[in-house]
C-alpha cells in the first residue's frame, strides 16, 4: 500500500506541518478536532498515527478510509488489465445462472433489536447494530441463537443464527449429550429458502454510484470486525461483504457487478489459497489478495475477526495481485 507524502496530507488534512527531524507531519486531528494534537509518520510501513487527546489511531488505509481519499493509497489498483472484460451481466442468460432471490419470513415472535449481550461481549458496537441488522426470537428452537440478517436489495434473504454459548461449552455439553442420547445444540440455526452461496452479507451497505471497492472475507463476524476496527460505517467508497466460505460463486459475482463495484480485495488466509487461484475474479473486476497470515502475531487459527486494527492494515498494506499472491504462498509452502 502507497506511503503518504506531505503534499498528499495537505491535500486532506488541516494546518499540516513537519517536524524537526522532517520524520513526521503533525496536524489538527480529523477526529476528535484538536490543534497540533495528530501525528502521523512520513517513513514507516503503512504512515502509523495517532491523535494524543482523543487517542485514535490506526494506519493510512484507516485514515483514508474515514477521510473518503482513498485514492491516495489504493495504488495497488491502477494497473491496466486487458482481462477485466468479461461480465456476468452481460451473459447472465447464456451462462443461466439463477440470480433471484426470494424475501424470506422470521420465525414467529422474533423481533429487530439494537443491543445484545451476547453480540456486545464479541465487539460490536452501537453502529453496527445500526448497519447489520440483529434479531431475537422468542421461539423455542431459536430463542438461545442470536439471527443475523442477511439483507438484498431491500429484502431480508436470509439470516444466519449463532448459539450464544461458546464453542467449548456447546462441545461440552454435546459430548455429554451424545453419551447419553439425548439432545445436542447446533451452533448454527441458519435460514432455509436461498443458497448462502448466492447471499453476501453486508451486501446492502454497498453505495451504488459511490462505492468502487469491496473487501470480501469469510463470514459475519469477519465483516462486523473488519468495518469497526477501520471505521468504514461514514465511508462509502469501501465497503466490506462475506461469502459465508472460502469460495466465491457466479451469483455472487453478478450482485457486485450490479451494484457497480470494480475493485474487489480477497481477503482470506493462507489455507485459501487455491481457492483464490480458482475463482478468476481478475476477469471481472481489478483484484488484489490479503492474507491473515501476513500480520505479525497472528495465530494458527486466526480470521479477520480476530484482528486488531494494526494487524488489519499490515495485511491490507501487503496485498498483492493474485499471480503474485498465489506465486509468493506457493514458493513458502514448498520450501
Amino acid at each position: 500500500m502507497g506511503l503518504l507524502t506531505y503534499d498528499d496530507l495537505t491535500e486532506v488534512l488541516d494546518d499540516v506541518k513537519l517536524d524537526g527531524r522532517k520524520r513526521n507531519a503533525i496536524c489538527d486531528c480529523p477526529y476528535c478536532g484538536k490543534t497540533q494534537k495528530f501525528g502521523i509518520s512520513l517513513v514507516k510501513e503503512g504512515n502509523p498515527w495517532n491523535c494524543f487527546v482523543c487517542q485514535e489511531s490506526g494506519r493510512n488505509f484507516k485514515l483514508m478510509s474515514y477521510l473518503g481519499r482513498l485514492d491516495l493509497i489504493t495504488d495497488f489498483f491502477d494497473y491496466e488489465s486487458d482481462e477485466v472484460e468479461n461480465s456476468l451481466l452481460d451473459i447472465e442468460e447464456e451462462e443461466d445462472i439463477d440470480v433471484e432471490l426470494e424475501e424470506i419470513s422470521l420465525p414467529p415472535r422474533t423481533k429487530k433489536v439494537a443491543t445484545n449481550k451476547y453480540l456486545e461481549k464479541r465487539g460490536w458496537w452501537d453502529e453496527s447494530f445500526f448497519d447489520f441488522p440483529v434479531y431475537k426470537s422468542k421461539e423455542f428452537k431459536y430463542e438461545d441463537y442470536v439471527l443475523l440478517g442477511v439483507e438484498m436489495y431491500g429484502s431480508l434473504v436470509g439470516f444466519v443464527g449463532r448459539h450464544i454459548w461458546d464453542k467449548k461449552k456447546i462441545s461440552q455439553y454435546n459430548s455429554k449429550a451424545k453419551t447419553q442420547g439425548t439432545y445436542q445444540i447446533l451452533r448454527y440455526r441458519n435460514s432455509e429458502g436461498n443458497e448462502f452461496g448466492k447471499m453476501l452479507y453486508g451486501f446492502d451497505t454497498i453505495v451504488e454510484g459511490e462505492t468502487d471497492t469491496v473487501i470480501i472475507v469469510e463470514g459475519c463476524m469477519d465483516v462486523i470486525n473488519l468495518v469497526q476496527e477501520l471505521e468504514l460505517f461514514e465511508s462509502n467508497e469501501v465497503r466490506a461483504v462475506a461469502t459465508f466460505g472460502k469460495s466465491i460463486s457466479e451469483e455472487q459475482i453478478f450482485h457486485l457487478q450490479e451494484k457497480g463495484i470494480k475493485n474487489v480485495v480477497v481477503f482470506y488466509d493462507d489455507d485459501a489459497v487455491d481457492d483464490i487461484k480458482k475463482l478468476d475474479l481478475d476477469k471481472y473486476f481489478k483484484v488484489i489478495v490479503a492474507s491473515t497470515n501476513d500480520a505479525d502475531g497472528v495465530g494458527e487459527n486466526d480470521d479477520v475477526g480476530d484482528l486488531t486494527g494494526e494487524q488489519i492494515e499490515q495485511c491490507l498494506g501487503m496485498a498483492r495481485k493474485p499471480s503474485e499472491f498465489y506465486y509468493d504462498k506457493v514458493t513458502v509452502f514448498s520450501v
